[in-house]
């Protein structure tokens, strides 16, 4: 199996924590919610990588106008909100009840990644 299908099926954070007390140190993190958070974070940015990937950076970019790009990821972004409330919603009703196709997690991370690539196109950064 190779190194990003590896990733894409992980389900616990094994490789993300050895990989993040480097980073605690380097930064001088303290909280055990600041650790967590990072190791959560470098699930998103594997997950940007792998996407990027798949799509490139075109279908952000898709007009020549800056603000255009951010109205576009925005909308994207909102459409992925909507998406994590209707699946909060379905549990809230049914605490048995699972999504068939995206987790709660996953949609948690495409909101994380969407204000990512919202900062990098503000920054003018994306490519």
């Amino acid at each position: 199996m190779n190194e990003v299908n590896t990733l894409r099926n992980m389900d616990t954070n094994t490789n993300y924590e050895e990989l993040s007390s480097a980073v605690v140190a380097s930064l001088g993190i303290q909280t055990t919610m600041g650790k967590e958070a990072l190791i959560e974070s470098l699930g998103c940015i594997s997950l940007f990588d792998q996407k990027q990937q798949d799509y490139g950076p075109k279908n952000i970019a898709a007009f020549e106008d800056k603000t255009m790009n951010m109205l576009a990821t925005t909308i994207r972004l909102n459409d992925k909100v909507q998406r994590l409330l209707n699946l909060l919603q379905k549990q809230a009703k049914d605490p048995s009840a699972s999504p068939k196709n995206e987790s709660i997690r996953d949609s948690a991370r495409d909101v994380s990644n969407y204000g990512l690539i919202l900062a990098l196109l503000e920054r003018d950064k994306w490519k």
